[in-house]
């Protein structure tokens, strides 16, 4: 190889370097970059796959179920927790009151809610939503659960997303206007993306008044109006995110790995990563 040679192939890995450290500068994320703090890992409590997540104002606790059926409280620095033994493949759980020691755990074959008391550690009712959720897999059914407030007589609606098909299926279930009654009324359906499919979390945002979706199988976070449409998205770290919920600046994404983990939110916006694409 002639020297002239050898000094033309040196200038090309030169200037190609430069480009190639910036575009895996752009496309890493450190755990610095977007304020990341693990608060939870199944290290603490064997047996746990979180699957959804809640910020409870009046608790001041970030509520977190499992698969296995394990309802936890922990604090937003995950120094302590408690915990709740539930019956069920537990997906999702939203709250309807601020202060409200009454909770609702989306269960997931059957598809269901629960309502669950944290005073007593108990099951006061389960409303079937069978009649509305049949997903092809049982096992594709709820996997998410929000609730949106409202000046109704029951204050409010359930949002439930459902894992096959990637909507959102509105509920309306009596929650103050009967203590007694389990009978969920379907209201509506919402297909946000039309071929996006593994809704895995929702949040509902009541000062913005915006709904929060993940989708596990695109590392997706959706901001997106009330009718579904798209305000924007970013790309979350990590994979295998299952739960979200947000409190202020703080982002709580719950993997079903085991780990429960805390965001900067303006530093995932930042990011500002699409998501993968969608299936074809």
């Amino acid at each position: 190889m002639s020297h002239q040679r050898e000094v033309n192939e040196q200038q090309m890995k030169n200037s190609v370097l430069p480009g190639y450290v910036l575009l895996l500068a752009l496309y890493s994320v450190s755990p610095e970059t977007v304020g990341e703090v693990k608060i939870f890992d199944k290290e603490s409590m064997k047996d746990q796959e979180p699957s959804g997540a809640v910020w409870h104002p009046g608790l001041n606790a970030l509520l977190v179920v499992s698969d296995s059926g394990w309802v936890l409280s922990l604090q937003p620095d995950g120094g302590k927790f408690s915990f709740w033994k539930v019956d069920g493949n537990l997906e999702g759980v939203a709250i309807a009151g601020m202060d409200s020691d009454i909770v609702y755990l989306g269960t997931e074959n059957p598809d269901s809610i629960k309502e669950f008391d944290l005073r007593t550690g108990s099951v006061t009712r389960t409303f079937d939503l069978n009649g509305a959720l049949r997903p092809e897999d049982p096992n594709k059914g709820l996997e998410a659960l929000t609730f949106v407030p409202s000046g109704s007589p029951e204050g409010g609606l359930f949002y439930v997303g459902m894992q096959q098909d990637g909507a959102l299926y509105v509920f309306e279930l009596p929650v103050r206007t009967s203590i007694a009654s389990n009978s969920p009324r379907h209201v509506r359906t919402i297909k946000p993306v039309p071929k996006r499919d593994g809704l895995s979390g929702l949040h509902y945002h009541q000062g913005e008044n915006i709904l929060y979706a993940i989708y596990d199988k695109y590392d997706c976070l959706r901001e997106m109006r009330m009718d579904g449409s798209l305000i924007a998205e970013w790309r979350l770290p990590k994979d295998h995110q299952e739960g979200i919920a947000v409190a202020g600046n703080d982002l709580y994404i719950a993997q079903d790995n085991g780990k429960v983990w805390r965001y900067d939110f303006s530093k995932i916006k930042r990011q500002n990563k699409k998501c993968k694409q969608t299936k074809e």
